[in-house]
């Protein structure tokens, strides 16, 4: 058989109407506007569906709630692919009310579950241990997919380094590390600069302690609509995970960065996913989170991007193109089982 999409429900929210969604579900742990639009759909539905595949993370819990609904009513067999740790972990976020309510609409709804999916081995197994109910069901993992090859990324030719961080610092991530090794790179190359894709608020702490002489080189851009500008302009791109020993996150950022002909420079940690996935990739230079650490990888990327040989990255490239096939593979069993 194969399964083709007959229709994908995506539930728009404006960011106010999303904020008073999550303040809800936090107090009462369920979200009945999803579980009436769930009912709504259903009466839309125009022809027969052999599945029902929510997708869903940290934030839109919506699509489990809905997914749980139609499951229920039309008795058909209901995968969920979790692109997070759903919730996140205490470490990262603490036992706080949005997390527990999470934990409380997983005991209601999670032995209706016939096919659970996240993106690698560690956040998988968390999902597993998070869902009470969770019957023996088919699982799996499949990489963030990419769409496209290498590309074409403009040759560097500035003689003075610029790196390039892309993101929000938020959770058990931190900047000072980066913002140490940046200070020990200038004393190498004074004229260097780091650039900082994000919100202001995310590094205005780790800045707010680096001396005048440092943060003159650093640049801060809290929003573009071209970023690939930037990652043309850049010597190297960062990427950082959260410092916290047992990190199951595994960012999907380096799936971005991994089709462009630059150097990344990864800080996570010595038992995470990147560190995993990633290994024996020369052009992806990982880092503890440690200054030291980053400074050496700044200095080796600074030597020169175009020495690096980038088709070490087609076979993790390769994998994440056939993420989505793979993924069709298992649900089309699914269909069959049931």
């Amino acid at each position: 058989m194969q399964i083709q999409a007959g229709r994908v429900y995506q539930m728009p929210y404006p960011r106010i109407k999303h904020i008073i969604k999550i303040m809800l579900f936090s107090l009462a742990g369920r979200d009945w506007i999803s579980r009436r639009l769930a009912g709504k759909l259903q009466k839309q539905l125009d022809r027969d569906y052999d599945i029902i595949l929510s997708l869903c993370s940290n934030d839109r819990f919506w699509a489990l709630e809905a997914g749980a609904c139609l499951k229920r009513s039309l008795g058909l067999p209901w995968a969920c692919y979790c692109v997070d740790a759903i919730p996140a972990p205490a470490e990262w976020i603490g036992n706080g009310p949005y997390r527990n309510a999470w934990l409380r609409l997983w005991k209601k709804i999670g032995g209706n579950i016939d096919y659970l999916a996240s993106i690698c081995d560690e956040m998988l197994a968390y999902q597993k241990s998070v869902i009470p109910d969770l019957p023996p069901v088919p699982a799996g993992t499949f990489l963030p997919p990419v769409s496209g090859s290498l590309a074409d990324t403009k040759p560097y030719t500035s003689e003075n380094p610029v790196f390039l961080y892309a993101g929000r610092i938020y959770g058990r991530r931190t900047a000072v590390y980066l913002l140490e090794a940046f200070s020990m790179f200038l004393k190498d190359y004074p004229e260097a600069e780091l650039v900082l894709l994000g919100l202001l608020s995310d590094f205005e702490r780790a800045l707010s302690g680096c001396p005048q002489d440092v943060s003159s080189h650093i640049r801060v851009e809290p929003w573009t609509d071209d970023v690939q500008y930037w990652i043309d302009r850049s010597t190297a791109l960062i990427d950082l995970d959260a410092d916290i020993p047992g990190d199951i996150y595994l960012s999907s950022k380096m799936f971005t960065y991994l089709l462009q002909k630059r150097p990344i420079i990864c800080e996570t940690g010595s038992d995470s996913p990147s560190r995993r996935i990633f290994k024996g990739i020369p052009s992806i230079l990982q880092c503890g989170h440690d200054a030291l650490q980053l400074y050496q990888a700044m200095c080796k990327a600074a030597g020169g991007s175009a020495d690096f040989d980038y088709s070490d990255r087609l076979g993790i490239i390769g994998e994440s193109h056939e993420a989505p096939a793979r993924l069709v593979k298992d649900l089309e069993i699914l269909v069959l089982r049931k």
